[in-house]
């Protein structure tokens, strides 16, 4: 066995599902959501999450990437999973992968000094006997701690793509597609059809398929009609409409008033009625109240969320290709409300730069660059980022840092009252800002 796997390979997929079968996590939980899609599924598993709380479900939840720790991606019942917890399920699937006895092979915790160690101890870095990817890893590590938990709901996030994630080994009776939209087109695709497609290998026959697009690809309509699958499309199975200071979500048979998202993206009022037709699907009796109850509450790490400062407005963001900066754009055009806006923008070198900056334009007053390499070898360094942007800004509004840390703290100090900084790209940009 090999720890290199290609996403369109189907032997990585049947080395996933054999030890799925072989830990006894194929089927984690009465209820399966599979949430797919190029942006918005953190946000819309946040709030599957909290709207199956409100209505008195037990939920696990699996979602990547981690902004701190790792145990940021595996919740029970809206609680991160502990160390001890966390390291034994670890501990179990590396243990299953190698063919060894979990119960020979001691624990230990003292991998939890740091985020590295972590890495190399149980995620492939230093073992090469682990026979896995390290997202196969975590993938399997999530489906035994929501099968151990026995809830009643298994909220999954697909990592890349849909019909090769690692995810994929279990059968949703939900799938969800949020969007699709042009990203990690090395494994996917060149374009919506070919990457709708693969985001469709997640529906399962006779199933229930949520999207969140008015237009969403024909490949993905054309899998989920040869499936069987019932449909619940935007603007058909639901839709939604602006009503004072809330809105409205439309079912066919039912309309209900919700408050605004606590999550500020005006996206977020359509992942809130994914979210809720999703759940409504596994759960008729889902009251009006539960949905309205989570609606207000329900947050993601990460997305638009606000960072204290003394004077200035500080968000952070993920956004981390062209489609996720549009809905940046729509929101500071929705606020239209500060001076300035200061960008402190690091990413990976796999991303569309051009294409992010492109879709704020005229937006952004300043740019702070920030390289990351000292976090990962595929971050770009900030002369590389400048050279990607130099088209499209005007020189004089590029200033340039090594590291996110600085960077955060020139545009802190630089920002007057009434400006806008906002962080986005890669997650290690956003750690250093809510870390102050």
């Amino acid at each position: 066995m090999t720890n290199k796997i290609t996403f369109h390979d189907a032997a990585g997929l049947e080395r996933t599902r054999r030890v799925a079968e072989a830990l006894g996590v194929t089927r984690p939980a009465k209820h399966v959501v599979t949430i797919t899609g190029t942006n918005g599924k953190g946000s819309t598993a946040s709030l599957c999450e909290t709207i199956a709380l409100s209505a008195g479900m037990s939920v696990g939840v699996f979602t990547t990437p981690h902004i701190y720790k790792y145990n940021e991606s595996f919740r029970i019942n809206g609680e991160d999973i502990d160390d001890r917890s966390m390291l034994k399920a670890l501990h179990r699937v590396a243990c299953v992968s190698r063919g060894q006895d979990p119960a020979t092979v001691p624990l230990d915790m003292s991998i939890f000094g740091g985020q590295r160690s972590v890495k190399d101890a149980c995620l492939g870095g230093a073992d090469p006997k682990i026979p896995l990817h390290p997202y196969e890893l975590l993938a399997l590590v999530a489906l035994v701690l929501i099968n151990e938990s026995q809830v009643d709901v298994a909220i999954l996030e697909v990592g890349i793509g849909g019909r090769w994630d690692a995810v994929n080994v279990v059968d949703a009776d939900v799938a969800i597609v949020t969007a699709v939209d042009i990203d990690h087109c090395e494994y996917l695709g060149p374009d919506r059809e070919t990457i709708g497609r693969s985001k469709a290998g997640i529906f399962r026959a006779n199933g229930v398929v949520v999207l969140g697009e008015l237009d969403p690809p024909a490949s993905v309509l054309e899998e989920a009609a040869q499936l069987g699958c019932r449909v619940l499309r935007n603007g058909e199975g639901f839709s939604t409409e602006p009503s004072g200071d809330g809105w409205l979500l439309h079912w066919p048979d039912q309309s209900l008033r919700l408050p605004p998202p606590a999550m500020p993206a005006p996206i977020q009022i359509t992942n809130g009625a994914v979210a809720a037709t999703a759940l409504r699907a596994i759960h008729p009796g889902l009251r009006e109240s539960e949905i309205a109850d989570a609606i207000a509450v329900a947050r993601a790490p990460g997305r638009l969320e606000k960072v204290a400062h003394a004077f200035a407005d500080v968000f952070v963001d993920v956004a981390h290709n062209p489609h996720a900066a549009k809905e940046i754009a729509a929101w500071i055009d929705q606020k239209s409300k500060w001076r300035r806006v200061l960008a402190v923008f690091g990413t990976y070198n796999d991303k569309d730069v051009s294409g992010i900056v492109a879709e704020l334009q005229g937006r952004v007053s300043q740019w702070f660059l920030c390289g990351l390499q000292d976090f990962n070898r595929r971050g770009f360094t900030a002369d590389q980022l400048r050279e990607a942007i130099a088209p499209q800004v005007h020189v004089e509004s590029i200033q340039l840092f090594e590291t996110v840390g600085p960077g955060f703290k020139a545009a802190c100090e630089q920002a007057q009252e009434g400006d806008l900084v906002l962080v986005f790209g890669a997650p290690p940009m956003l750690a250093v800002a809510m870390a102050g």
